[in-house]
């Protein structure tokens, strides 16, 4: 395996949806907030947990007349807004940093524990959040891509660790994207300027160290247009130096963005720049091992049955394991959620290789089955 170290938007409204304010031509985002009290109520809340200052709020109050001004001319009133909101932020700029509990450690660890293919994703995560449980410092993350052939899990681990920690989880479709914008915004000037999802989550948001997720990075379009470079702005974001002072493009401040977690995923490294590489870790995920296969294929089981209550018998049966046996994880979670209704439908409790056959065999039928996602 390789490892390298390397328009108005009004704030009554949801600050996450749309949150490029884009037409849908321009942005195709899947995003997933977590709640911003570092997790579920199964875990311990913080108490005094560590802050960090991610704006100042006295920077946005110098440009806030001005911006109003130019709101008054019909001109930028969602940037007068978002500087308003910073300018009067009740925790003076200061977000949240995780410092985790042994709960969330424990929740990782039955993670890695569905995911036998991914161990070289856990031997990074878990160490980390080994040292900050220690130490009381906080948990950081250098910034991971995950590279392997469609199918194997990268973005469902992705957000199963988001979710296992308890950090607000975002993620976004790289080949929706047609430009600059996404990260750090863009300016006035632009027929459809917007406010980034860096400015944008640290404002709204708990915690100065939320998870972004760039899905299919190798994919994403138009890096050489007029309409520039979607990509450009990560080689700041993800140096810890250039990210405590990232100005984002619309509002003319500064964010440290330093704490915030990167992560990617990646069919082939190819299109990407010896220079975005070298600033990610990355980490190679093959497909399952017949042995590990085994492993998903019951933890992808006891997930999907959990909305039939207990109509299904706990455990998958061999001979419908079997018939899963050449599926890679995506698909074969389609399959065994498809067959869990023709099986329901002959009321039978239990899945057989007949049911797996029937459900395979709908998804063959489909132009899109080479595309399904283990989501």
């Amino acid at each position: 395996m390789k490892m390298t170290s390397t328009d108005r938007s009004g704030l009554d409204r949801n600050p996450f949806d749309d949150p490029l304010e884009l037409e849908p031509d321009f942005l195709a985002a899947s995003v997933e907030i977590q709640p911003s009290d570092h997790g579920s109520s199964s875990f311990p809340k913080q108490e005094n947990p560590p802050q960090w200052r991610v704006f100042t709020p006295a920077e946005a109050a110098a440009l806030l007349d001005e911006a109003e001004t130019e709101a008054d001319f019909g001109k930028g009133a969602f940037r007068a807004d978002w500087i308003r909101r910073m300018a009067e932020d009740p925790r003076d700029g200061q977000r949240d940093l995780l410092r985790p509990h042994q709960a969330q450690i424990d929740a990782v660890d039955a993670l890695s524990s569905s995911a036998p293919h991914f161990q070289q994703f856990f031997d990074i995560v878990r160490p980390a959040l080994g040292a900050a449980l220690r130490t009381g410092r906080p948990f950081s993350l250098q910034p991971i891509l995950l590279v392997g052939e469609p199918g194997v899990g990268k973005t469902h681990v992705a957000r199963e660790f988001a979710r296992a920690i308890g950090l607000p989880f975002q993620s976004y479709s790289m080949p929706n994207q047609l430009g600059a914008g996404l990260l750090t915004g863009r300016d006035m000037s632009w027929k459809t300027p917007a406010i980034g999802i860096v400015a944008k989550t640290l404002i709204a948001g708990g915690v100065a160290s939320p998870v972004f997720l760039l899905d299919e990075i190798d994919k994403t379009p138009g890096r050489g247009s007029e309409y520039g470079d979607p990509l450009g702005p990560l080689h700041d974001l993800l140096e810890p130096s250039s990210a405590q002072r990232v100005e984002d493009d619309c509002l003319k401040l500064h964010f440290d963005a330093r704490h915030v977690i990167w992560m990617a995923t990646a069919n082939d490294l190819g299109s990407l720049p010896p220079s975005l590489l070298d600033r990610f870790l990355i980490l190679e995920v093959q497909r399952p091992s017949q042995s590990q296969m085994q492993i998903v294929l019951e933890h992808l089981y006891r997930e999907v049955i959990l909305d039939w209550g207990d109509w299904f018998e706990p455990s998958l049966s061999p001979e419908a394991r079997e018939g899963l046996r050449a599926a890679h994880p995506r698909k074969a979670r389609r399959i065994l959620a498809q067959a869990l209704i023709i099986a329901a439908h002959h009321n039978r409790h239990k899945l057989d290789r007949v049911d797996i056959a029937q459900a395979a065999e709908i998804f063959e039928q489909s132009p899109a089955s080479s595309r399904m996602g283990f989501v």
